[in-house]
C-alpha cells in the first residue's frame, strides 16, 4: 500500500530591511500556503502576516541598509553592519540546518537575502531568489562596500531560479530570471468608513515610515477640506482632520485604494500598490537609493503620478497634486504566478 506525500516543506526568508519585502511575501503566502507547509524567516512582527497558516522563525536575513530617517543611507554604518554579520555566519547556517536535520526543507526561497543561497547550496537543496533588485545594485557606488559585491554575486547566482516581478533595477548579472507581473494586491473601497460623513474633498495618506514626528501634521488645520490620514502610535493633540490608525487596524491595500493620494518615497511595493490600485503616488525622493530612477521613471509613463519637495512634508501643503480617475495601469497578478512557479518547482522534487 502507497503511503500519501507529505506535504512539501518550504522556508521562505524575508529581508529584515523594512516592510516592503515581508508585504510582498504576505500576498504570495496567501496562495501558497495551500499548497505547501511554510516557516517564514523574518524579523517582521507577527501582526504583519495576519492569519496565514505559516510558521515563524524570528530571523535576520540581511543588513540591507542603515539609514538616517527614511530618506538617507547611513553608508559608514552599513558597511561596518554588514561586516559583523557576516562574522555569523556559521550560527544561522547551523540553525537552518538543524530544522532542516529535524525536518527537511524541499525549497529555500528568499526575497531579496543573499545568504539563504548558499545555505541551499550547502545542504543540496534548489532555491528561487525573489527580487526586483538586490543588494549588489543598492551598495555600488558606496565605497565602503564596494569590496563586499563579489561575494554576493556568488551567493546570488547560486540560485535555482530568479523570479522578478515586474519591472527590475539593474540584475545585469542575472542569467536564470523569469519575469512575472508585479506583486500587489487590489483594495476594496473603505472610503466611507474613513470619511462616514463624507466631509472631506480629498483624502490624503502620508506613508511616513521613518520620518514619525518630523512631518508637520498640526499644519492640518490649514487645510480644512482635506482628511490626512498616517498609520502608526498615536501622536497627541493633532487636529481633527489627520485620522491616526494603528497597525493593522486597516488592511493597507483597501486603504490605499480608498484615498485620492498617497505621499510616500519610492518602494516598490507601495508604488506597485499605488499603480495597481489606480491611485495617486506622489513621490518624494531619496538620495543614494538605486531602485528610485527606475520606479520614478515607470511611473512618469504611466501616469498618475506627482513629485513633492521634501518642505511639503512639512507644510502639509499638497494642493497642487491634481486628483486623477481611479484607473488600475500595472499588471498585478504576480503573486499567483509567483506561487504557480514555486508550487511547480517543489512538484518535480521526489517526496
Amino acid at each position: 500500500m502507497l503511503l500519501p506525500s507529505r506535504c512539501p516543506r518550504i522556508a521562505y526568508f524575508v529581508s529584515s530591511h523594512g516592510f516592503g519585502h515581508a508585504a510582498r511575501t504576505r500576498t504570495i503566502l496567501e496562495i501558497l500556503q495551500k499548497r505547501a507547509d511554510v516557516t517564514v524567516f523574518s524579523t517582521t512582527p507577527h501582526w504583519f502576516w495576519g492569519n496565514i497558516a505559516v510558521d515563524h522563525v524570528s530571523y535576520q536575513a540581511d543588513i540591507g541598509c542603515i539609514q538616517q530617517g527614511t530618506l538617507n543611507i547611513d553608508e559608514h554604518a552599513t558597511g561596518l553592519a554588514f561586516r559583523q554579520f557576516q562574522t555569523d555566519f556559521q550560527r544561522r547556517f547551523d540553525q537552518l540546518s538543524l530544522l532542516h536535520k529535524e525536518n527537511p526543507f524541499d525549497l529555500i526561497v528568499t526575497d531579496i537575502a543573499p545568504e539563504p543561497l548558499e545555505f541551499a547550496a550547502i545542504l543540496n537543496i534548489p532555491s528561487v531568489l525573489v527580487a526586483n533588485f538586490t543588494w549588489v545594485e543598492i551598495y555600488r557606488g558606496m565605497s565602503s562596500l564596494e569590496p563586499e559585491i563579489p561575494s554576493l554575486l556568488r551567493q546570488y547566482k547560486l540560485a535555482t531560479t530568479t523570479l522578478i516581478p515586474g519591472f527590475q533595477t539593474g540584475m545585469d548579472w542575472v542569467t536564470n530570471s523569469v519575469v512575472v507581473d508585479a506583486v500587489a494586491k487590489l483594495g476594496k473601497d473603505i472610503r466611507h468608513e474613513l470619511d462616514s460623513v463624507s466631509r472631506y474633498k480629498r483624502l490624503i495618506y502620508i506613508d511616513a515610515g521613518r520620518w514619525g514626528t518630523d512631518i508637520g501634521w498640526n499644519n492640518a488645520v490649514h487645510f480644512a477640506d482635506t482628511l490626512f490620514i498616517r498609520i502608526g502610535p498615536a501622536i497627541a493633540e493633532l487636529p481633527s482632520n489627520v485620522l491616526q490608525l494603528d497597525f493593522g487596524v486597516v488592511n493597507h491595500s483597501d486603504l490605499v485604494r480608498s484615498v485620492d493620494v498617497v505621499v510616500a518615497k519610492p518602494g516598490y511595493g507601495i508604488v506597485t500598490e499605488c499603480l495597481a490600485n489606480g491611485t495617486h503616488w506622489c513621490c518624494i525622493p531619496r538620495d543614494g537609493f538605486a531602485e528610485d530612477d527606475v520606479l520614478i521613471r515607470f511611473s512618469e509613463e504611466l501616469g498618475n503620478f506627482s513629485k513633492a519637495d521634501r518642505r511639503q512634508l512639512t507644510s502639509l501643503d499638497f494642493s497642487s497634486v491634481s486628483i486623477h480617475e481611479a484607473t488600475s495601469n500595472v499588471a498585478s497578478d504576480g503573486a499567483s504566478q509567483i506561487s504557480n512557479l514555486l508550487s511547480k518547482e517543489i512538484a518535480t522534487l521526489t517526496l
